[in-house]
């Protein structure tokens, strides 16, 4: 085989030229097709897989590793504290009471996760969100409402 031919594929390869293309540029140059198939042979069978195949295993490694960064970055939802998560002596939710009580103990509630909690006892128990005075408490109860039609 020519050394010029060969030399010239070797470029063509590290150039990431297909071998389809490469054959169909070296036969209209005039190399014939026994030469060239000699040649793209060669050179594309060092590198132990086809640029073809490379590239979809390329493809491939790259979808996957988005889907396991996107798997791991999406969260459930809101996190919430169920209320038997809460502990017992919480003395600040009354759950048996009316509403204004009931608003009166969320409201009373500083940390955030057992105000969901307290939220959550709320809509549970099919009382309405818009009766609520204060519109920070009712954004509370509004995601309680949306948790709980959530995970039902």
């Amino acid at each position: 085989m020519d050394k010029e031919l060969r030399d010239y594929v070797r470029e063509q390869a590290r150039n990431r030229v297909s071998p389809n293309v490469l054959r169909h540029n070296l036969i209209n140059r005039g190399w014939s097709l026994p030469d060239v198939e000699q040649a793209i042979t060669q050179e594309y069978s060092r590198s132990g897989i086809p640029l073809f195949v490379g590239g979809i295993l390329l493809f491939v490694v790259a979808f996957l590793v988005i889907l396991v960064l996107s798997l791991l970055n999406k969260s459930p939802g809101p996190d919430f504290y169920e209320p038997s998560q809460i502990g017992s002596n919480d003395s600040n939710v009354n759950l048996n009471s009316n509403i204004s009580d009931v608003e009166a103990g969320c409201l009373n509630v500083s940390d955030s996760l057992e105000k969901d909690a307290c939220y959550l006892n709320y809509v549970k128990e099919g009382k309405d969100c818009d009766v609520l005075d204060n519109d920070t408490e009712m954004n509370f109860c509004y995601r309680a409402l949306e948790y709980n039609l959530l995970s039902e």
